[in-house]
């Protein structure tokens, strides 16, 4: 409804894409930060431990087959939990709770408008918010959300990026 020129259309398709890029570059950086610190830090678990600690945890739901299949996975997000709670800890990142009632009002807004050119208004964005954010895992979702922001924030600032273009099929090929 915004778009009334052949160059408006153009335009917006530009900053849309713009903004895909920006995001898969930022997911690009997460993934290789991540894989990074958890190969060169390489923390040492108490493995068989945790092996029985996720049988006992799971009221033996999970086979020792599947244990094993997933462990190495398991490793991986422990390992950076730990490194992400000690960045947070050393460099006294916090996370109020309005942050994660605001990314779930963005998440809530940016659903909406896949169905409905209708805006809604501020106190309904608040009020789903509210109701999104009584389900458990949903808040717990969001909150990691939020702390991984944070953390990457906060990183981007002390590693030495060295941007440089290049084709968006060399890209997908980094993945």
């Amino acid at each position: 409804g915004t778009i009334n020129s052949e160059v408006e259309f153009i335009d917006k398709i530009k900053a849309e894409l713009a903004l895909m890029f920006t995001q898969d570059t930022d997911r690009k950086f997460v993934e290789t930060v991540e894989k990074t610190l958890v190969e060169k830090l390489n923390i040492t678990l108490p493995d068989e431990f945790l092996k029985r600690w996720l049988k006992l945890s799971n009221e033996n739901k999970l086979s020792d087959q599947q244990i094993a299949e997933q462990y190495d996975d398991f490793a991986k997000n422990l390992k950076w939990t730990l490194m992400e709670n000690r960045i947070m800890k050393d460099n006294a990142i916090e996370i109020q709770s309005q942050e994660v009632v605001d990314l779930a009002k963005k998440r809530i807004d940016a659903q909406f408008k896949m169905y409905s050119p209708q805006p809604l208004t501020e106190e309904q964005l608040e009020q789903y918010a509210m109701n999104f954010l009584q389900n458990r895992e949903q808040s717990s979702r969001l909150l990691d959300e939020v702390r991984n922001q944070k953390v990457f924030e906060h990183l981007k600032t002390v590693i030495t990026l060295d941007s440089k273009e290049i084709d968006y099929n060399k890209f997908l090929e980094l993945r």
